[in-house]
């Protein structure tokens, strides 16, 4: 297939990114939508057969440079993959994807009342394979079990929808790109350095797989018989000025006595929930509780180079005046909604882990653990009925599986409450 590689750029340049491969089944999907097709607001600049109209109107509105070569297949890359729900992260070393040159155009059209364009390709498969994958699955209170060997998986039936808004303004050119797979259970092989079943169905027991009954070898972890040889703890928890040296010491960082802003405010701050769909955006979120904050667990592995922080926090509450959930959509604009939202977590654990000699704010990882995985939640009626003419009821997804939207969401909020939490009591990395 010849690609539009202006596309690409534009995609690229903004920091767009699939927001995550999953098989959510969007009911949406089935309507009929025969008045979406007549709206008279919809552009249709070129069939999606035609493919140098396509590069032409590109390259006309956005300035780009329209390439009429053929894609590399397969292309070489370096993966990184978070999956909340069972604590686990993958690290894809010189992953090979095979399929890009085969996908088709399928949606091409422009939304005159929004500014925006939709771009759908689909691909009949896409196969990932990686000679070196990297396997973390994390633990309250303790390091992550690491596990490495080869890795892939074969998707069938991919869909990628590319929303680009402001369209005839480059410069506040704002891009997200959504995956759908029709098929629920992809091929996936495990190496046996990762599990002793050399073959798994991808979300399939995944109980077994990775949870209690975990096969994932690790020899690394402390325990009663090894502890005294390979860890190391050089402050007592309840040591809180020892801990501060420490980081001041080894990381130069300035030590800090006070107190977290409470309320801690967030201007604004986007969270990918891949499960349903859909991007729920945060703004002038109000963080209170950060000061009950107690340190549980504070040790370094010698053998791993690996330092683990862990802190819980008795009562934290985030007030939100305005939550926009943005609901993605297979070939279509995504359906918008907003009202507030307010969520209270008790007892709530973070584990912070990160390697000794390369510890920055930004190299390390956060794992929430929550007693109870069904925290108090409250939604504005605005959240329920989307923004758009028909007012339609949406997908609440997200609100019926609450603890896999909060895991998923604290891949990117556990961080920042981390650091807050650090920058305010334990030592200030602003310098780095």
């Amino acid at each position: 297939m010849n690609y539009i590689f202006c596309v690409v750029i534009l995609v690229t340049s903004q920091g767009a990114g699939i927001i995550g491969v999953n098989a959510h089944f969007d009911g949406w999907h089935q309507f009929n939508n025969h008045h979406y097709y007549d709206d008279p607001y919809l552009e249709r600049p070129c069939v999606v057969h035609d493919l140098n109209c396509i590069r032409s109107f590109f390259a006309k509105k956005t300035g780009c440079s329209p390439v009429h070569g053929t894609l590399r297949d397969p292309i070489l890359k370096e993966l990184e993959f978070d999956i909340p729900f069972v604590n686990v992260t993958l690290e894809l070393n010189n992953a090979l994807l095979r399929g890009l040159s085969k996908g088709h155009v399928r949606t091409f059209f422009i939304n005159k009342r929004t500014d925006s364009l939709v771009f759908e390709v689909e691909f009949d498969n896409l196969q990932i394979e990686s000679l070196e994958t990297v396997v973390s699955q994390y633990f309250k209170g303790r390091e992550p079990v690491v596990a490495t060997d080869a890795t892939s998986a074969e998707f069938r039936d991919l869909s990628l929808t590319l929303t680009i808004r402001n369209i005839y303004n480059v410069k506040h050119i704002k891009s997200h790109v959504h995956a759908h797979v029709s098929d629920p259970y992809p091929d996936v092989y495990l190496g046996p350095g990762i599990t002793h079943k050399k073959k798994a169905r991808y979300l399939d027991n995944t109980r077994k797989e990775y949870g209690q009954e975990s096969q994932i070898h690790n020899l690394n972890l402390p325990n009663q018989q090894n502890e005294k040889e390979i860890v190391k703890r050089p402050c007592s928890i309840n040591d809180i000025n020892c801990i501060r040296s420490f980081f001041a010491y080894n990381y130069k960082c300035y030590p800090m006595h006070g107190l977290a802003p409470d309320p801690y405010i967030l201007s604004s701050v986007p969270i990918e929930l891949p499960h349903a769909n859909m991007t729920m955006t945060l703004y002038d979120a109000k963080v209170q509780g950060l000061n009950s904050g107690r340190i549980q667990e504070f040790y370094i592995n010698k053998n791993t180079d690996t330092l683990v922080l862990e802190v819980e926090f008795e009562k934290v509450v985030v007030n939100t005046p305005n939550t926009l959930m943005t609901y993605h959509r297979k070939g279509q604009e995504p359906i918008k909604a907003s009202d507030l939202t307010l969520i209270e977590f008790r007892n709530m654990s973070l584990t912070m882990t990160t390697a000794v000699s390369k510890m920055t704010p930004y190299n390390t990882f956060v794992y929430l653990y929550l007693p109870n995985p069904k925290p108090l939640l409250q939604v504005g009626s605005g959240l329920l009925r989307s923004k758009e003419r028909d007012q339609s009821a949406l997908d609440i997804t997200w609100m019926n599986n609450i603890e896999l939207s909060v895991k998923e969401a604290f891949v990117i909020v556990g961080p920042i409450y981390m650091a807050a939490f650090l920058k305010s009591k334990i030592c200030d990395f602003s310098n780095e």
